[in-house]
Order: C-alpha cells, then sequence, then structure tokens
C-alpha cells in the first residue's frame, strides 16, 4: 500500500494545513494525490483486489472586503478490483465549494457541492450549506450543516453538528 500527496503552495506558506486562514495573508495551492492497495483478500482467500485514486484539487483563500473569501475545488478517479474477479468499477467525484468569513472573522457561511459518477448506475448529487463557527481561531470550530441528496432512491438527506477542539 502506498500513498502520497504534492502541495504547491502559491501564498503564505505557515499553517498550509488549515481549513480557514485568518488575518490578511493570501492563500492559493494545488494538490496532487494518489493511493494504492494492492492484494485485498476475499472471505475465500482470493486475493486480487486492488483500491487504487488519484486526485487535483485547487484552494484559494484571500482577504475580500471586510472578510475572507474561501474556495475549493477538486476532482478525483477511483478504481476498485474486487478479489475473486469481476468487473472493477470506476467512479468520477467532483466537488466544488466556497464561503465568506465575516464578523470578526468568526461566522463563514458555505455551500459545498459533490457529485459521485460511477461508471455503472446513476450519478449522485450532494449539496451541503452549513456554517461554522470560529473562536479564538482554530482552537474550538463549531460546525452545523444540512446534507442533500438526489439520484438515488434512499432518504440520505440530514443535518449535522460537531465541534473540532484543538489544543
Amino acid at each position: 500500500m502506498f500513498v502520497g500527496r504534492l502541495d504547491l503552495n502559491l501564498g503564505s506558506t505557515s499553517s498550509v494545513f488549515q481549513d480557514t486562514h485568518f488575518g490578511k495573508d493570501k492563500w492559493c495551492s494545488l494538490g496532487l494525490n494518489g493511493s494504492y492497495q494492492g492484494s485485498i483478500e476475499n472471505a475465500a482467500g482470493a486475493n486480487h483486489g486492488s483500491n487504487a485514486a488519484a486526485g487535483l484539487d485547487g484552494m484559494i483563500d484571500v482577504p475580500a472586503g471586510a472578510g475572507r473569501l474561501f474556495a475549493r475545488g477538486e476532482v478525483n478517479v477511483i478504481k476498485v478490483e474486487k478479489p475473486g474477479g469481476g468487473n472493477p468499477v470506476d467512479t468520477s467525484v467532483w466537488m466544488v465549494g466556497t464561503g465568506y468569513l465575516f464578523l470578526n472573522q468568526r461566522l463563514q457561511p458555505f455551500v459545498l457541492f459533490d457529485q459521485v459518477i460511477p461508471d455503472v448506475g446513476q450519478a449522485r448529487n450532494i449539496t451541503y450549506l452549513g456554517a461554522n463557527l470560529y473562536r479564538k481561531g482554530h482552537s474550538l470550530k463549531l460546525q452545523a450543516d444540512v446534507r442533500l441528496e438526489s439520484g438515488n432512491h434512499e432518504s440520505v438527506d440530514g443535518g449535522r453538528l460537531q465541534a473540532q477542539v484543538d489544543f
């Protein structure tokens, strides 16, 4: 198994792994990632399965008016080969999202859109609408959002509330 990521940061280079930035710095990054896991076994002991994925993403986070504008996009391809044979499953996934951080850089409403496109079956469209509330920078982040999904026959719409604490 191997996993790798290459990041190119074209703006500020401090705190590159934060999901939101504060202050006046400008952030812009491009990323390339990939993973491969081979010799996956099934219950009968066949070990010819594998999972492979590759992706490209980009992000910009810049001051805009009284706040900060955040936008990102991502495209991925995923290939799954089942142990024991059968047709591989190839899936493409793309995502775009944007948010605006304001009120003294504490509140960030956002919208994200994902599309999952399998080579067999129907594409799924997933939209998230929500907001992040930050206290003391990244020390405390509260996130609330709703998930709306189309393209399947299941009731998977819902909401979530989560907290992230850094210390």
